[in-house]
């Protein structure tokens, strides 16, 4: 089943020669005097959900609505409608800034024509208008009077709302809110989707168990949940999946605090020779589920002293490089260099297909079609294999030739033909919870190491119910830290703050890098 296009996230390019840049222009960020300080977070996370609308006072304007022809793409404003939208970032429409981290801004545009949220301090409301072309009018707003020391990041959200001129809804389903604040350049909010919905979202998991120490799914296996309601408005439903070998699907109810209850239902029956305990584990904790949250893209369900985390988020096809773990059910040994790697051309839909097969390089063409792929020109290089190698290659080339269908769920990629299936893992950590040190930077072109002496570290932690996270690292001589925002494949980072220790054996300040 593929994700459904509802699950919409702050999301999708390459990510390998980003993060080589990112880090680099925090290195020299670092080190630069006297930065602007970071914001350290004034306000616990607020709740996410949309406000009771009872809870501000009524807009002081009439409500006006309009009729959705009038707009030149109706697919803008269904996009926009009903979403609880989050605030990324704002400001230079160029290079936004990131909102700091514990600070959560939301907005929901309703079909009655009005806009309201909670902002750091307050709840909102206001009157909105779409107009042809991607036009929109905002405001007045009328909130609560609370303070609170995130004041000024409220008082300038309320101020952008206002200035508001024009709206879209872009290809990595973020809301941007063109407005003009009377500076030269041009300005804009970003919003995320703030809760991808519980139902008709299909799930990966991505750990189990301890919540403090959490087992990853095992490489080669996909664990899936889809919650299917039996009927409009219905609490009941069906949970089906894949448990790691078999199929499965059982019976839920949404209590209405919010409670997860789930009841047996039929499985297959089929033997697991491949991580067997984790579809015990799995399947018991999903049977004594007892509540669940979901927080942007992340569906955490819970037990008594269990966790099960999901994911909504496919890695792209293309641009990953992807390393080949399983071969019609049989694991790649380890030593063993098979990947691919598909990269996009000019046309949308065709590319190039490069990689390693056990002992060749291989190279082609690919058009991919929905969930059909197929591989064109197929040529390796010849060098003789040795056994096992040799039938290892002759086996992948043939299914990987043969290719009429693919599916990514997670990080995993699968390619079916009629010669078998080959299962494919993301050669990649993840961006949270790994040390990160660097290795080099510059163009892109010609990155070069670090300058001997440094010691450039950088770690990335997620707030819980915020769309940004906390970046921490040390140069060798000081600390840093800068709010950021990421998605599977994009990332943006303030300036960051550091600490101020001048006796750098490498030096301090700007400096350059020998090319």
């Amino acid at each position: 089943m593929r994700k459904p296009n509802r699950t919409k996230d702050f999301n999708r390019r390459s990510f390998l020669w980003i993060g080589v840049l990112v880090i680099f222009a925090l290195a020299i960020a670092a080190c630069q005097e006297d930065p602007a300080p970071t914001v350290a977070p004034t306000v616990a996370p607020a709740d996410t959900a949309a406000p009771d609308p009872t809870e501000a006072p009524p807009p002081t304007e009439e409500i006006i609505t309009i009729d959705p022809m009038e707009i030149s793409d109706t697919s803008q404003m269904e996009a926009l409608l009903d979403e609880l939208w989050v605030l990324v970032a704002y400001g230079d429409a160029l290079n936004p800034d990131v909102i700091e981290a514990g600070v959560v801004v939301t907005a929901v545009f309703a079909e009655d024509g009005t806009v309201s949220g909670k902002a750091p301090c307050n709840n909102y409301s206001a009157p909105y208008s779409m107009e042809a072309e991607g036009g929109i009018s905002i405001g007045p707003i009328a909130s609560t009077r609370a303070a609170c020391e995130a004041l000024d990041i409220e008082q300038a959200f309320f101020s952008a709302l206002e200035s508001a001129q024009k709206f879209r809804v872009d290809d990595e389903g973020r809301l941007e809110l063109g407005y003009d604040s009377g500076v030269v350049f041009e300005e804009k909010l970003v919003l995320a989707v703030g809760e991808t919905p519980l139902e008709l979202t299909e799930w990966i998991l991505v750990s189990y168990g301890d919540p403090e120490n959490p087992e990853s799914v095992v490489t080669g296996t996909a664990v899936t949940a889809a919650f299917i309601p039996e009927s409009e408005g219905a609490l009941n439903g069906a949970i089906s999946g894949n448990a790691t070998c078999n199929n499965y699907s059982l019976g839920y109810t949404i209590t209405e605090d919010g409670g997860l209850m789930t009841t047996p239902g039929p499985m297959t029956a089929m033997a697991c020779p491949i991580a067997p305990e984790q579809e015990s584990a799995y399947l018991g904790a999903l049977s004594a589920a007892q509540s669940y949250q979901i927080t942007g893209a992340m569906l955490e369900i819970f037990s008594d002293g269990s966790v099960l985390r999901y994911t909504s988020l496919n890695l792209p096809l293309e641009n990953t490089l992807w390393q080949a773990v399983m071969l019609n059910g049989n694991p790649v040994p380890e030593e063993v260099e098979i990947s691919a790697l598909f990269v996009q051309e000019d046309d949308i839909g065709q590319g190039r297909l490069s990689g390693t097969a056990a002992c060749n390089t291989y190279n082609g063409g690919y058009t991919v079609d929905g969930e059909n792929l197929a591989i064109e020109g197929f040529a390796t290089t010849r060098m003789l294999c040795q056994e096992p190698l040799n039938e290892l290659e002759s086996e992948y080339l043939a299914i990987l030739g043969g290719t009429e269908t693919y599916q990514v769920l997670g990080d995993n990629l699968t390619l079916s033909s009629s010669d078998g299936m080959i299962l494919y893992e993301a050669d990649r950590q993840p961006l949270q919870g790994t040390l990160w040190d660097l290795v080099s930077l510059g163009p892109i072109s010609s990155p070069a190491p670090p300058i001997e002496g440094s010691n450039f570290t950088a770690v990335f932690e997620r707030q819980p119910n915020a769309p940004s996270g906390i970046m921490s690292g040390s140069t060798g001589c000081n600390d840093y830290n800068a709010a950021y925002a990421a998605n599977l494949n994009e990332i943006k980072i303030n300036l960051p703050s550091k600490t101020k220790n001048e006796e750098c054996p490498w030096g301090t300040g700007n400096f350059e890098v020998e090319q």
